[in-house]
């Protein structure tokens, strides 16, 4: 059971930040790339998404893993 709350933590926490980066990306390649001009900036967005985006799934899912890994095990220590 607490693999499971483990799991579902980590996979909550990972799209949680993958739809964060997905409202925060143009805004972001705006900031990096510039405004859209060629397909050279173009081809540098989809590099920044394809990069970024399983990066911060990554990131989400460890942060939620072991946020629910400390909060179980506080519960078993008072």
């Amino acid at each position: 059971m607490k693999a499971l709350k483990i799991s579902i933590s980590a996979f909550i926490g990972g799209m949680l930040f993958l739809l964060a980066f997905i409202a925060c990306f143009p805004r972001l390649a705006l900031l990096i790339n510039g405004p859209v001009l060629s397909n050279d900036e173009m081809n540098q967005n989809t590099a920044l998404f394809v990069i970024g985006a399983p990066l911060t799934v990554i990131t989400g899912a460890l942060i939620g893993g072991v946020y629910m890994r400390h909060r179980l095990n506080k519960k078993h220590h008072p």
